[in-house]
């Protein structure tokens, strides 16, 4: 109980950067390792998709009504869409055989309008506490593996000048690239 009121906590502090990327994203959506599919709560349901590796999250969102797809980024086609959202997952890639960089280029070459990446600097791994050493790891388990490393302000802010972003927004503990057709 007290760990999933501290991840509602810690995804409740999000809820500006959601709103944000709502309104940037115009038309139809498509959310790439969308976990328990936060955002659609802040967009018309009915334009949109969430994609995931993980099928016990998306069987129980689609119970719910929501159109969700069950694929792996990193071996999967990413449809395309005319915005391709990814909030808090690049991080993942830190440590896998696909970088941060080709997952940002592969979103992009399946976006129509705007590709649009959301990932916080500041995060719960960061805490002082000691139990926030250990949350990172439960938090970020998948397929077998966690991941805990994690962007520092400056390396993610040279990723996305890297990766070409036309646009980032600072939010008080994140940063938001939008990538324009």
């Amino acid at each position: 109980m007290v760990i999933r009121f501290l991840y509602w906590l810690a995804r409740a502090d999000m809820d500006e950067e959601y709103r944000l990327i709502s309104k940037l994203a115009d038309g139809e959506v498509l959310e790439v390792c969308c976990g328990d599919a936060y955002l659609s709560r802040f967009v018309d349901k009915s334009k949109y998709v969430g994609m995931d590796m993980n099928s016990y999250f998306a069987e129980k969102l689609r119970r719910k009504g929501l159109n969700i797809v069950t694929a792996d980024i990193t071996r999967d086609k990413v449809s395309s869409a005319e915005n391709i959202i990814m909030i808090i997952s690049l991080y993942h890639f830190l440590t896998s055989e696909v970088s941060p960089l080709e997952i940002i280029q592969k979103l992009r070459n399946a976006s129509i309008k705007k590709t649009i990446i959301c990932e916080p600097y500041q995060n719960i791994s960061g805490w002082v506490e000691p139990l926030s050493q250990y949350l990172p790891f439960y938090f970020t388990y998948v397929s077998g593996n966690t991941a805990h490393k994690r962007f520092n302000k400056s390396s993610l802010q040279k990723l996305f000048s890297d990766s070409g972003a036309d646009e980032v927004i600072e939010t008080e503990r994140s940063l938001i690239a939008v990538y324009k057709k």
